[in-house]
């Protein structure tokens, strides 16, 4: 960009002329299908008066296939743009140029960015509770085991063209657009016709390389189980009650794909186990008729979602940033303090205070770094191959450890 000229109050920069501007339509036709399939079978068993088992079979899958059409012409030359009257409306104008005339917009480009993603998960859940008599009034346990895969193919091509823009083009048109921006403020424009675009440049069955960056499979096995009593008793008049219970889980997780090292791009398998023991107490205790309190401790963990243990990336190679995952993160765990006093004092009526606090041993946080990043596509909206170039790539990763309370 070259200033023309500048007007400038109070250091702040509120209108002028800019030489060397692109000023581009850019449509965009997405298509996305989605199928899902949910089947669930469970069962209770009364063994006796005292003992009931229940099962829990699950089984899920969803397939998602997208297609994303790009169309981008665009003109260069002279802008004019002006804050001054209204700074939620931009007043603007290319020098000379006529947004509705197609005539003065030339081919860019074009970019046909397939992808295709499946997930599954088979889960199976064991439970059992058994009534007893006296402060212990019930055990429970379970098992449960999950086994969760989920993959994602992605590609792109940008293929070259010299279709005028006159041959694909149609107005913008929005009911009511901009109806509140001051006048002089641009309202009216052309975009790429979507079945003309479909037609003429970007049809279907096109040959699309694998984008390695963008492409992973990612396993997850979770084996759980547990263990809770619960209890009644007096303590000198007050009625108290609640459980006391742990479980135990372990988390086994590979994800496979693609990283780049040493600015060279290649296959990884990144596997992360790791176990948590999570004990837990709840009380209740009627200290005045209809007058409560409630007390809570428990360690908690909170798995990082399939997006954040990705090795894939998403690259902006006109910015020069990206943004991906990190196949070794762990977990969020804390533990967790709650006291809290409810008083019923009618009928379905209920005023309370709750005080919290927890210790969390590490936040999932991000963090931006340099990274020399190569692959295919890595073209930004001048046409120019950026692959190799430092981009500022940023990733999930473990953070310090903290206390929030309230």
């Amino acid at each position: 960009l070259l200033p023309v000229d500048l007007t400038i109050e109070n250091d702040v920069i509120i209108a002028g002329t800019l030489d060397n501007v692109s000023q581009r339509t850019e449509t965009v036709d997405e298509t996305q299908e989605t199928e899902f399939l949910h089947l669930t079978f469970g069962g209770e068993w009364d063994v006796s008066d005292r003992l009931q088992l229940s099962t829990l079979l699950g089984y899920s899958e969803v397939e998602e296939n997208e297609l994303r059409r790009t169309y981008v012409f665009a003109n260069e030359g002279q802008f004019n743009f002006d804050l001054s009257r209204d700074l939620e409306f931009v007043t603007f104008q290319g020098t000379d140029l006529d947004y509705l005339d197609p005539a003065e917009f030339t081919a860019d480009q074009l970019r046909f960015r397939p992808r295709d993603s499946e997930s599954d998960e088979f889960s199976i859940q064991i439970d059992g509770e058994y009534a007893l008599d006296g402060v212990i009034t019930a055990v429970k346990g379970g098992l449960r085991y999950a086994d969760t895969s989920a993959n994602q193919v992605r590609g792109e091509i940008r293929p070259a063209f010299d279709l005028s823009f006159a041959d694909v083009a149609t107005p913008l048109n929005i009911e009511n657009f901009l109806d509140d921006a001051p006048s002089g403020t641009v309202r009216n424009f052309l975009i790429t016709d979507i079945g003309l675009g479909r037609s003429l440049l970007l049809p279907d069955g096109q040959d699309v390389p694998t984008d390695s960056n963008g492409t992973f499979e990612i396993s997850e096995t979770i084996t759980s189980g547990y263990l809770q009593a619960d209890y009644a008793f007096d303590l000198g008049g007050v009625p108290v009650d609640g459980n006391i219970g742990v479980r135990i889980v372990e988390t086994d997780q590979t994800s496979d794909g693609f990283q780049i090292i040493d600015g060279t791009p290649g296959s990884v398998s990144i596997n992360n186990t790791y176990t948590d023991t999570l004990p837990s107490l709840n009380l209740r205790a009627e200290v005045a008729e209809d007058l409560f309190v409630r007390f809570a401790a428990n360690q908690a963990m909170a798995r990082p979602t399939f997006g954040e243990i990705s090795p894939g990336l998403v690259i902006q190679p006109t910015n020069l940033v990206a943004s991906g995952g990190n196949p070794g993160l762990d977990p969020f765990r804390a533990n967790q303090y709650d006291l809290g006093v409810e008083w019923y004092f009618a009928d379905e009526a209920l005023i309370s205070a709750t005080v919290y606090y927890k210790d969390i041993e590490s936040f999932i946080s991000s963090v931006t770094a340099q990274e020399v990043l190569t692959g295919t596509n890595l073209v930004n909206d001048n046409g120019e191959n950026v692959s190799g170039s430092t981009f500022d790539v940023t990733r999930p990763v473990n953070g310090d450890s903290g206390e929030l309370y309230g």
